[in-house]
């Protein structure tokens, strides 16, 4: 019969079998602010405009386009789905999500009750000190009218509802805002 070559057997060196090492935390923490600030640049684009509903969103492109490797992507993609302004599909990727009048009267049917919630809050918790803030991001706010800058204009006017947000001093209530801001931000937006 036919001899079988016998392969001698190898030691196993010490530690061979070991779990594999932590990753190291300044690592992982890198990677998560890659991508925290990536999926804002693309929220950024998509409220903006300069990816419109419906526009693929590719991970390769996107790899490619800001030179990050696929986990901060994936991430990027998982947040922007998570925010409503995407929308993510198994073997059918990503893409930004469709804007249309059943949505807006969604977003728009929860917001403007939370809104005037918000508005009586702070109406009723706010002092001399927190009008003068308010008065002054409504004073940038005009600032950026009369300038015609539209996106200014949009970024002050957001953050004249933050501080209205801030000053009802309910958190609940604030974070309820923020779960449907970001769907928001992109009618408003269109608004102006």
């Amino acid at each position: 019969g036919a001899r079988r070559r016998i392969l001698p057997r190898r030691r196993a060196r010490r530690g061979a079998f070991a779990a594999p090492a932590m990753p190291d935390p300044a690592l992982v923490q890198i990677a998560e602010i890659i991508a925290a600030q990536l999926a804002r640049h693309l929220e950024e684009q998509i409220v903006f405009g300069e990816l419109p509903p419906n526009t693929r969103l590719v991970e390769e492109e996107i790899v490619r386009r800001y030179g990050v490797s696929r986990s901060p992507v994936r991430e990027a993609l998982r947040v922007l789905e998570q925010d409503g302004l995407a929308v993510r599909e198994t073997r059918k990727g990503a893409w930004v999500s469709p804007i249309g009048l059943k949505d807006l009267d969604e977003v728009y049917g929860c917001r403007l009750g939370l809104e005037g919630l918000a508005a009586e809050e702070a109406a009723k918790n706010g002092t001399e000190a927190d009008l003068d803030a308010l008065r002054s991001e409504f004073d940038a706010l005009v600032a950026a009218s009369e300038s015609g800058d539209v996106r200014l204009y949009f970024q002050r006017n957001v953050a004249v509802s933050d501080r209205i947000h801030l000053l009802s001093g309910n958190a609940t209530l604030r974070r309820l805002l923020g779960t449907i801001a970001k769907p928001a931000a992109r009618y408003r937006y269109l608004v102006y």
